[in-house]
């Protein structure tokens, strides 16, 4: 019985030597196997979140003191309820989300509406587009997939006064 299990050992030897080699890839394979891992990450990243519609609060007039939000500007009132909904002016606007007052900034680029107010405005998380005329207006405020979240249309009441004063105090967390 000895004899044989010396024999069966020189046998064994190349059986473990040849599943180690299996283990090894060969750098092609390798190549295939990171490029395979990278895409399914990419695609994993590229994939869009399910859509999160919002809705904007009122504006309370505390809100608009708190925030300094005075000089000319544009109140829009979409919906049914006629209360603030999104306060432009030249430099910024702000919007009420969830109870928290946000700033964005307006892009200079965009075209200019009454009192200096710009028809685009960008925030962290948001881009409000807006549209008036005659008294009305509308937004559209879309999310970092640039799908529409909000779209509302009503009154707008433009305000004429002193270009709103510059507000670095006031958060800008859209």
């Amino acid at each position: 019985m000895r004899a044989s299990g010396a024999f069966a050992l020189p046998f064994a030897m190349p059986l473990l030597l040849l599943a180690s080699c299996a283990d090894e890839v060969s750098p092609e394979e390798q190549e295939r196997l990171d490029a395979e891992a990278v895409e399914m990450v990419e695609n994993a990243n590229s994939m869009e979140p399910p859509l999160e519609e919002i809705a904007p609060d009122i504006l309370t007039e505390a809100d608009m003191a708190d925030f300094d939000i005075e000089g000319a500007r544009c109140i829009f009132m979409p919906g049914t309820n006629a209360g603030p909904r999104l306060v432009t002016r030249s430099l910024d606007a702000f919007i009420k989300l969830d109870g928290d007052v946000q700033r964005l900034a307006a892009d200079s680029g965009s075209l200019e509406l009454a009192e200096g107010t710009r028809t685009l405005y960008n925030g962290r998380a948001y881009v409000v587009r807006l549209e008036m005329a005659e008294g009305e207006g509308r937004i559209d405020i879309r999310d970092a997939w640039d799908r529409v979240v909000y779209s509302g249309s009503g009154p707008v009441d433009c305000l004429a006064g002193e270009q709103a004063p510059d507000n670095p105090d006031a958060p800008a967390s859209l």
